[in-house]
């Protein structure tokens, strides 16, 4: 049986010998812009809401989602959209003829043969505003756009060499969504706090980071006490973990028993922006989506109980104090006091929250995907 690598090897090779003698159409169709999320195996982030308001407000242009998991893309097909494997033939001859790729976390979200992506305008949405360092350059790949929505990550925080990268501001496509969102929330007796913290990793003996579990029941967890105060206020706890983190099976199951504390299960179709639009109050740490949760001027509580150790792994971009604009707690015991206070003399942290979101989110429209695809649009047929 020929292993999966080596099949890919085949396909490789294959398809760069054929493409000598065409290479010509390779990105010929200025009309075909092609799409693909996280390795190509969720629906989900920028690019799928870019995807969403080209197919329904520009029928001028073929978006094309590409994926390499056959339940995304027949549910896409179910819905009314175009989308194809990323290594079946339709797949392949999208890849090559398309004018235009949009990727959120590098080529792979649309296909393993990078060389199919030249002579192309490639566009990365990326996935949310880093708190922790990173560079673009670590991908190896190339890209004549990239999105940001901060000043910041156009001068001394940028996500990469400026003179190899073409950083634009145009604010993220997901950010439409939750402004559009604003004042929709479904009336209900419960108050919903979404409790989102980022991937966590720590040094191993020989320095390099990995990934590690996170224990919910560390820093002072006391399931009993918390229980009581959701019960009391009655709130609805909901652990949305990074699409990269796991749980321990013993907590997973442990939560599982819980009325009000709820764990949502990462999966292909899981939208964490409907879920941030229908939350009443955000808790987190180093995560990005505290930038997005900024634009609903709602509660947001900070929960950095292994900073230091996490600062150890990954530097931090920013100060932390300049970020925080809500209570911080270090422990849960100290968290179960801060939200008790919440609840009982309310929330003061309005203007804290307005000097951060202006930082990092210069546009607070709902107009991302417009600027983004007007400035693509004018790219391609100027």
């Amino acid at each position: 049986m020929i292993g999966k690598k080596l099949l890919l090897r085949v396909i490789g090779f294959s398809l760069r010998f054929l493409q000598f003698p065409i290479s010509y159409l390779n990105g010929c169709c200025k009309t075909i812009w092609i799409f693909g999320s996280r390795g190509g195996r969720s629906f989900d982030e920028n690019s799928k809401y870019l995807f969403k308001y080209i197919s329904e407000n520009h029928k001028g242009i073929r978006p094309i989602w590409i994926s390499f998991d056959n339940e995304i893309i027949c549910f896409l097909r179910k819905n009314g959209y175009e989308a194809y494997h990323s290594l079946s033939i339709n797949g392949l001859f999208y890849i090559f003829l398309a004018h235009v790729s949009f990727v959120s976390v590098s080529s792979s979200d649309i296909t393993p043969f990078k060389f199919l992506l030249h002579n192309k305008l490639n566009v990365q949405l990326w996935h949310g505003t880093p708190l922790r360092e990173n560079n673009l350059s670590d991908l190896n790949n190339k890209y004549d756009v990239v999105c940001v929505s901060s000043v910041d990550f156009l001068t001394e925080q940028s996500l990469g060499c400026r003179v190899k990268f073409n950083f634009i501001l145009t604010g993220y496509p997901r950010n439409d969504f939750i402004v559009k969102s604003i004042g929709n929330r479904k009336v209900t007796k419960e108050t919903t706090i979404l409790y989102m913290p980022t991937h966590r990793q720590r040094l191993s003996k020989l320095g390099i980071a990995e990934p590690v579990e996170f224990d919910l029941f560390d820093y002072g967890f006391d399931f009993q006490s918390f229980s009581k105060t959701l019960e009391r206020y009655n709130v609805k706890f909901y652990l949305k973990l990074h699409p990269l983190q796991s749980l321990p099976l013993n907590l997973v199951l442990d939560l599982k028993k819980s009325n009000n504390i709820i764990l949502i299960e990462n999966n292909k179709f899981t939208d964490v922006y409907e879920m941030i639009s229908q939350s009443d109050i955000l808790v987190t740490d180093y995560s990005s989506v505290l930038f997005d949760y900024l634009l609903l001027d709602k509660p947001i509580f900070f929960t950095p109980f292994d900073l230091d150790e996490q600062i150890g792994v990954r530097k931090l971009r920013f100060k932390y104090e300049e970020l925080v604009c809500g209570p911080v707690s270090y422990n849960w015991g100290e968290f179960n006091v801060q939200l008790v206070d919440y609840f009982t003399n309310g929330d003061c942290n309005n203007k804290k929250r307005e000097i951060v979101r202006d930082r990092f989110n210069y546009f607070k429209d709902s107009k991302s995907s417009e600027r983004i695809f007007n400035l693509i649009y004018k790219s391609v047929y100027s």
